[in-house]
């Protein structure tokens, strides 16, 4: 049977880092931390996809602790290394959008992520992998575009709401759950089998005149896996940012019972 392994590279002023494991299997802990070690020194950025990730990815986003993959229809976490998803995705994603939107990566980074796919022992071409430090979707809805970027090492993203569009398109539909709730500051609390992520509360805001301007915003829970966002009154002829941040930590699985 044929097996693929993946080898990825971070290279900077000649500089090369590489970690490599089989496709169907889990980094182990050393090697995972070496390779993610390296990648965060090199900078919070994107990766587009060329073959590295799944084909319904478009650019991923890593640190020591998930990797969040990006698609049109909205945000797939995953654990370094983990190749294989037991189970529903977890997801975030964008509930009615139009999830054939090319996503773009937006000012491209001077360093290029690489991999190399092994078949037999038989190694490939490195394939050079561009960087950027946000990657951008336009019309994910009617006159509503994504914006990704990192704030203090976490993932945010904005949705910029163009002049007459309607902001109360914008709802979430969680895949994957076991729990979500909203605590007393109206951050949504999502509990995964081995992860907790905080959605925390939006931003919401206009700059109008170089003047920025505070907009009510809140989630509201439809039912347990949809989640909507609700925005108080606004310059309907300005565009409206609205702007999650998100938290994850992973569960200890140390514990878990064992078959």
């Amino acid at each position: 049977m044929k097996r693929s392994t993946h080898s990825i590279l971070i290279s900077s002023l000649g500089c090369l880092i590489a970690s490599a494991a089989p496709a169907d299997t889990i980094l182990n802990r050393v090697e995972a931390d070496a390779f993610l070690h390296n990648l965060v020194k090199a900078g919070a950025h994107f990766e587009a996809n060329a073959g590295q990730l799944p084909s319904t990815s478009d650019f991923a986003f890593r640190t020591r602790e998930y990797r969040m993959e990006l698609m049109a229809s909205g945000i797939e976490l995953k654990q370094p290394g983990t190749e294989i998803v037991l189970g529903e995705p977890m997801q975030i994603l964008f509930a009615g959008a139009d999830g054939s939107t090319a996503g773009g990566g937006v000012d491209q980074l001077p360093f290029r992520a690489m991999h190399r796919i092994s078949t037999d022992g038989v190694r490939s071409k490195m394939t050079e992998v561009p960087t950027y430090s946000e990657v951008k979707y336009e019309e994910v809805y009617s006159g509503i575009d994504v914006r990704y970027h990192v704030n203090g090492g976490r993932l945010e993203y904005d949705f910029i709401v163009e002049p007459g569009a309607n902001p109360s398109q914008i709802t979430f539909t969680l895949n994957g759950i076991e729990d979500v709730r909203m605590d007393a500051e109206n951050n949504l609390l999502l509990s995964y089998p081995v992860a907790d992520v905080v959605q925390h509360r939006p931003h919401v805001y206009q700059v109008i005149e170089g003047s920025r301007t505070s907009i009510e915003g809140q989630y509201v829970l439809l039912d347990d896996r949809t989640v909507r966002i609700d925005v108080g009154s606004y310059d309907t002829s300005a565009p409206l940012i609205i702007d999650p941040v998100l938290s994850v930590t992973f569960k200890d699985q140390t514990e878990s019972p064992t078959k």
